[in-house]
């Protein structure tokens, strides 16, 4: 199910739109969606997996597709002192965007099945909370620029910063850590808080990627040993 927003500041940041619709969408059931803003425009779509779900959150917040600009939700989310307006958009989301959801869906259920089962069978070992890391890159998801155009788009990983240094990741209690560079030399220091993360997608061991989505821009630290 797709949901067209509108009214909408044009500079409103992909973060503030996430935390502006995570709560509502997780109190009617809603967990698995992805939110695109349109380019210098007051309007985004929340492609939504559950379409159920999607109902609940459009029969609590949303108005009927078409009806007049007056017309008031049963409750309403604001920003910046605006009430922000949705209705189910005129288009059905496409098989890229759902088969993505889908696959974010799965590999979470599939991670809390296998710590489920390894807490079971393992009650008295510690789990494994420090990993190597080959690799870092930072960036985003986006479309390719004619995305519009074609119809076998898909979402690509845009890296705006690359570090080839290896390291660690530790994870802990409410944060992760990564430091990257010999022990002992010049080191990079990465704090992750999961607050800000929007989600953490776990690789297979034939493709061990770690990918987290942050609210915020994470915090670098360098230190240098002479």
């Amino acid at each position: 199910m797709d949901v067209f927003c509108s009214r909408l500041p044009e500079q409103i940041s992909q973060a503030e739109l996430q935390r502006l619709f995570t709560g509502p969408l997780n109190d009617c059931g809603v967990q698995d969606f992805h939110i695109e803003k349109f380019y210098n425009k007051g309007n985004a779509i929340i492609t939504i997996l559950d379409a159920n779900a999607g109902q609940i959150f459009l029969n609590r917040y949303g108005v009927p597709r078409g009806s007049p600009h007056n017309q008031m939700a049963l409750m309403r989310i604001s920003y910046a002192s605006k009430f922000v307006r949705l209705e189910r958009s005129n288009r059905d989301p496409t098989d890229l965007s759902l088969q993505s959801l889908q696959y974010m869906a799965n590999e979470r259920a599939k991670a809390l099945l296998v710590g489920v089962a390894t807490q079971r069978s393992r009650p008295n070992d510690r789990q494994a909370t420090e990993f190597r890391v080959s690799m870092l890159q930072c960036g985003s998801f986006d479309y390719p620029r004619d995305a519009r155009l074609r119809s076998d788009a898909k979402l690509l990983f845009l890296a705006h910063f690359t570090d080839p240094r290896q390291g660690t990741i530790h994870f802990g209690q409410k944060q992760a850590i990564a430091i990257l560079g010999p022990e002992g030399g010049d080191q990079l220091r990465l704090d992750l808080p999961y607050n800000d993360c929007i989600d953490i997608v776990l690789g297979k061991r034939s493709s061990s990627v770690q990918c987290m989505t942050l609210l915020e821009q994470m915090q670098l630290r360098q230190s240098c040993q002479r």
